[in-house]
């Protein structure tokens, strides 16, 4: 005795989206795959012929199968940005990391009015390097 749900099969494509055309033809091809119709009776069905009837069971098929193809692993990508996105994206980066600057301006400003002798002291440092720069210069 078989278990589980009965199959819908040809019936199963009520729930796909696509126009009533497309799920018509799609349901007369998998009728005559189930045996429910042969395939003279989905030619007249579908009112085409022989020829027709297999290009067209031919196509539903290669496209069932490419759908079914493997995929790339993890999320799909987004969409792909136009020229201008991909400017809008690369100014905001760019004004973010003006900003950036801004604000660590403003920070070394602040503490330079607060604690002026933290900048005199960096402002000797930097000069007794500059004298032993331009000595090493000298004896070269």
């Amino acid at each position: 005795m078989a278990r589980g749900r009965k199959s819908k099969g040809p019936k199963i494509v009520e729930g796909l989206t696509g126009s009533d055309l497309a799920k018509e033809r799609l349901r007369t091809i998998m009728q005559t795959f189930t045996g429910e119709l042969s395939v003279q009776e989905a030619q007249q069905k579908l009112g085409i012929g022989h020829t027709a009837f297999h290009k067209l069971r031919e196509k539903a098929f290669q496209l069932a199968l490419e759908g079914l193809e493997p995929g790339h692993a993890g999320r799909p990508r987004g969409p792909s940005l136009t020229r201008e996105e991909e400017r809008i994206e690369e100014l905001e980066a760019e004004l973010l990391e003006m900003q950036i600057d801004l604000e660590a301006s403003r920070i070394r400003e602040e503490i330079a009015i607060a604690m002026p002798h933290l900048l005199e002291r960096n402002i000797k440092k930097k000069k007794a390097k500059k004298q032993k720069r331009k000595k090493k210069e000298r004896e070269v």
